[in-house]
């Protein structure tokens, strides 16, 4: 218990000093005042319609990644079922640190009685596996486009290398120990949880469907703060933010999901104060997207406050 606390107490360390630092380099050595005048200039009506047409989209495609995993053990859970759960969980999973909030999708399955702790467990770590390879394939095929990052971040494509190898491993690994290899008990129910290799491919899929949207979501918002990025700018940026936020355990990667961006833009040649605009319009991007998420929760109340009565 007490090593437990040290553990918390550490990360915690770990991400105020992170904070503090991000947040006094972004106060010291840019200028904002010029970014926050472009900024008003965008059209944010015309930014919020397409990030809500694109970010539904992609809950609809992780909702459905979901489904297909759940569905390994319980074939009765319908679309419908997850959804909401997955929508509300999604949107707001960007303001918890490490982006876990999304686990609590576990929980709201069992009371549901729709799955049980240990299953949902399972089919949970494969997603997150699958992120994690996918989310690093990204900058590893980035940085094989276009190598102009290597100068400015020269650590990060070795990072991605090991970290989407690790990822391949682990499948590998999941893959030889067959559910019916491991011995009874809560391990092998975890290993049940996670599918087959087939389930493995249809999810693999997904992931990279949904974080295609992503892809074109930050595209839509960088080009309307005059920022165009090409393909493998794009995936390298989207690889390096969400990493470096996921590992900072800041709540929206505050600070340091701003310092990376701001960096990575001004290292494909864009000057700074269009890439501080570039910055300040991701963080306006995650806005809209939680609001998205509050109009998703106002949505599911009432559907369950207010359940369709059917005709006679």
């Amino acid at each position: 218990m007490r090593s437990r606390s040290k553990s918390k107490l550490l990360v915690a360390t770990f991400a105020v000093a992170l904070l503090s630092g991000s947040l006094w380099y972004l106060a010291t050595q840019y200028e904002w005042w010029t970014s926050f005048a472009r900024l008003q200039k965008i059209d944010f009506a015309r930014l919020a319609v397409l990030i809500f047409f694109a970010h539904v989209a992609f809950l609809a495609v992780r909702t459905w990644r979901w489904l297909i995993v759940v569905r390994v053990s319980n074939p009765d859970v319908r679309f419908k079922d997850l959804y909401w759960i997955s929508a509300v969980l999604l949107s707001f999973s960007i303001i918890t640190p490490g982006q876990l909030g999304e686990a609590l999708k576990i929980e709201l399955l069992k009371r549901q009685g729709l799955l049980g702790r240990l299953p949902g467990l399972g089919s949970f770590a494969l997603e997150r596996l699958l992120d994690l390879v996918v989310i690093a394939g990204m900058g590893v095929v980035g940085l094989a486009l276009d190598d102009r990052f290597n100068h400015r971040f020269p650590w990060f494509h070795s990072a991605a290398v090991v970290l989407c190898t690790a990822g391949v491993l682990v499948f590998w690994l999941l893959w030889a120990a067959g559910p019916h290899r491991l011995p009874t008990g809560y391990m092998r129910r975890l290993r049940h949880a996670s599918g087959t290799p087939v389930v493995w491919g249809k999810m693999a899929l997904l992931t990279v469907a949904g974080w295609g949207l992503v892809a074109v979501a930050w595209q839509v918002t960088l080009g309307t703060a005059d920022i165009r990025l090409s393909v493998p700018e794009t995936l390298r940026l989207i690889s390096l933010v969400t990493v470096g936020t996921i590992l900072s355990f800041i709540p929206g990667g505050v600070g340091v999901a701003d310092l990376l961006t701001v960096e990575a833009l001004m290292g494909v040649g864009i000057d700074q104060v269009a890439a501080q605009t570039g910055a300040l319009a991701l963080r306006a991007y995650s806005i809209l997207i939680l609001f998205i998420g509050l109009g998703h929760i106002a949505i599911w109340f009432l559907l369950y406050r207010f359940p369709r009565v059917k005709m006679m």
